[in-house]
């Protein structure tokens, strides 16, 4: 038996990926095309046209140009299920939330495809009158501090490449104080987002490559190397509490209360969830005691330090700290 072009694809990941080609396709696709674009040959692009045919009937058209055979889907108005343009305009809106941490190719790939969706649902005469609904909606988010992730678009995609197999990674990363370069060999759980800046969340691993160290954050801008060394099966990686407050920088859990005095700032608390399993005590002066357990101890003490003179009391693990401003904490 010959061996296939893609290893890792299955059947009916092919099979996906070429009916989302056909349906936001507005033009002839061709079998050579389309056997390059999936990694597979001639001959099993038409097997699975042939099984979207049977589930589609002539939705799917084909013919011969210059000896060369192509397939199109022909829509009909609606014919994307479950889809209408309000639909697509929430898709838009998606994407704009995801601004800030995605990469230029990337966001302009995500305008094309909400793009050839549109006319697909609307056709082109409709789709000029219903443009500022799905480009122009009605939200706008903005961040400060946005870093751009295409000189990092490489790195990102080899560590999916990592979360996809559950592989050992050889990643480099440059330490954000010291500017040191270092190698860690992990497995990556997952991306997270926080405050307009991406990170990678897994374990790190013991020399021996089979026991795991612990359970470590990166910034992805700070990553400089990504390489992918074997996928890694039988570990075990923890994963983070993505209810907690921050990031998981340390390995122990601490409890944490929290006094604002009376001001503006007890309002904006009590407006908003912080974290998984927050109490909030109403205090006799109208103040407020805020308490949480955290494995970020760093962030805690920097948001801590931005509402200045409105917090008087920090209490960690059932310690006061004295001078949240001054104190460098090296004791928790």
């Amino acid at each position: 038996m010959p061996r296939k072009l893609d290893e890792d694809a299955t059947t009916g990941n092919k099979l996906l990926r070429l009916l989302r080609r056909l349906m936001i396709s507005r033009g002839r696709l061709y079998v050579s095309d389309l056997a390059e674009e999936l990694n597979c040959s001639r001959q099993t692009v038409s097997r699975l046209v042939n099984e979207i045919e049977s589930v589609m009937g002539n939705q799917v058209v084909s013919g011969i140009d210059n000896h060369r055979k192509w397939y199109q889907y022909q829509n009909s108005g609606r014919d994307i299920p479950g889809l209408d343009i309000d639909e697509v305009r929430i898709l838009s809106i998606c994407r704009d939330l995801a601004d800030p941490y995605i990469s230029d190719s990337l966001r302009d790939r995500l305008d094309a495809i909400i793009m050839d969706i549109s006319v697909t649902l609307l056709g082109e005469e409709r789709f000029d009158s219903e443009y500022r609904r799905v480009f122009e909606p009605d939200f706008r988010f903005f961040s400060k501090g946005r870093i751009d992730y295409e000189p990092f678009s490489h790195i990102i995609t080899q560590i999916e490449h990592g979360i996809r197999h559950h592989a050992i990674m050889n990643i480099t990363y440059k330490s954000q104080n010291s500017g040191n370069v270092r190698e860690l060999k992990m497995i990556v759980k997952r991306f997270v987002c926080q405050n307009s800046a991406l990170y990678v969340i897994g374990c790190s691993l013991m020399k021996d490559l089979a026991t795991v160290e612990k359970l470590r954050s990166l910034a992805v801008h700070r990553i400089i190397g990504a390489e992918v060394l074997r996928p890694a099966p039988d570990i075990a990686v923890p994963d983070a509490d993505l209810g907690d407050f921050g990031l998981p920088w340390n390995d122990r859990l601490r409890a944490f209360a929290i006094t604002f005095r009376p001001s503006g700032a007890v309002t904006y608390i009590k407006e908003r969830s912080w974290c998984r399993g927050q109490q909030i005590k109403d205090l006799p002066d109208g103040g407020i005691e805020l308490s949480f357990t955290s494995r970020s101890t760093p962030e805690v003490i920097s948001w801590c330090r931005g509402f200045g003179d409105c917090i008087t009391r920090v209490v960690i693990d059932g310690n006061e700290v004295k001078d949240i401003m001054k104190n460098d904490f090296t004791a928790f």
